[in-house]
């Protein structure tokens, strides 16, 4: 059994030093510059994809968006917002626990 296993793990480790050592040179100029914009490219377009699934970029819109600034103010629990109190976030507040 351990012969088994260490035959596998060797095999294993020289598929692995043929696949990295691989080489293919690319002389089509056109072609070699295709490479390099999918290489740019595609770490870009699946960031955008992934940011688009857990919606961490409507979030940032949200968060930038001048009209919603008191929104997220209040979120972030701040009672003041660019050195002036929030006072919509006071009536709320208010509103909420039933004070005046």
């Amino acid at each position: 059994m351990m012969d088994w296993i260490r035959d596998l793990s060797e095999r294993h480790e020289r598929l692995k030093t043929r696949i990295h050592n691989f080489r293919l040179p690319i002389k089509n100029r056109f072609l070699f510059n295709l490479v390099r914009v999918g290489y740019f490219a595609t770490p870009v377009v699946v960031g955008c994809w992934v940011m688009t699934l857990t919606g961490a970029s409507q979030r940032a819109r949200d968060a930038t968006d001048p009209n919603n600034r008191e929104d997220v103010a209040r979120m972030l629990g701040l009672k003041t917002l660019d050195g002036k109190p929030l006072t919509h976030t006071q009536q709320q507040d208010s509103a909420n626990t039933g004070k005046s």
